[in-house]
This record gives C-alpha cells, structure tokens and sequence, in this order.
C-alpha cells in the first residue's frame, strides 16, 4: 500500500518530502525537496524519516499495542531547524496513514524527560498555578492531540523526578 501525503508540506524544489511514492512498507534513502539525504523507514506499525546527516533530527511514529501511538520527534536541534522535516504535520500524517493501515489508535502515549520542551512548557505550567491536566494540555503535544480529538485524564499522567509519562484517549 502506498502512503497518502495527508496535508504533509510538499512544495517541490523548496520544501518537504513527498511520500505519494513511497509504500508502507519500505525503507530507503531518499531526497528532501530542500536538497537533504533523508533516510526513510515505514511498516505497518512504523514509519520514520531522519536525516542522513544530523542523527538527531527525525521524525518517528509507532503503533504499541494494536491501538496506541507513540511518537519521537526531533525537527530543531540547536537552534537549527530542519527545512524537511515538520513535526505537527507528521502527526496527521501518522495518524492518517495508520488508520488506512486499519489501525484504530485510541491512545496516544508520551514521555517527556526534563530539559526537553514538552517539559519544561508543563513545568511551567504548573509555576503558573495551571492543573496537572490544563499544564499537560498547554504543552506542544497536549495542543496537538487534543485537536486530533484525544482527551487527557489526571489518572493518566506520571509524575516523576525528570520525566512525565502520560496518555491521551479518545
């Protein structure tokens, strides 16, 4: 089966990458319209894209489970930021290819460890006198899986010394 683009940037010869061709299931190196050597991974539970080049930024959504998501994203990386690679739009790009793929993901599970920006947006959150709950929402993550329909209880969020475990339902 072939991947569907779902309202991933592809502007060609400027910007993004064009997955129309690719399947979900392969894996190669291929060429972001911006120029960069990506490497490109996809079954039917994984589909991730990294660039050849700087090992740290990448693009990786996982089913767990038969009905969870999980994902690690890295499109900036020392104040660089990755002309090929963008987060928000992986997520509907994930989401979206994975329900073709028929899965029915009704969770959406994530760690954030202390330095990254998930947690420090709840932590500061929780300085400003918000909720577990409202902080966890206001964060990059919280803000895009609430708009794809995923709600957040208190009994599904773990609080430990450097890092927040939660899960979004829907």
């Amino acid at each position: 089966m072939k991947l569907e683009q779902a309202g991933y940037p592809y502007i060609p010869g400027k910007t993004g990458i064009n997955f129309e061709p690719l399947a979900a299931a392969q894996q190669d190196v291929i060429i972001g319209e911006s120029g960069c050597t990506l490497r490109y991974k996809a079954t039917t539970t994984h589909i991730g894209v990294q660039d050849a080049k700087i090992p740290g930024l990448f693009l990786v959504a996982d089913v767990r489970n038969g009905n969870a998501i999980e994902f690690d994203l890295t499109s900036r990386l020392n104040g660089y930021r990755h002309c090929d690679l963008y987060a928000g739009k992986f997520t509907k790009f994930a989401l979206y290819n994975f329900d073709r793929l028929g899965w029915n993901i009704r969770f959406w599970q994530s760690g954030w460890e202390n330095g990254f920006d998930n947690y420090n947006q709840f932590m500061q959150g929780l300085e400003r006198g918000l909720g577990i709950v409202d902080a966890a929402k206001n964060t990059w993550t919280g803000r895009i899986a609430t708009s794809y329909g995923f709600e957040l209880r208190r009994d599904s969020i773990v609080i430990d010394d450097d890092m927040v475990k939660l899960v979004f339902h829907r």
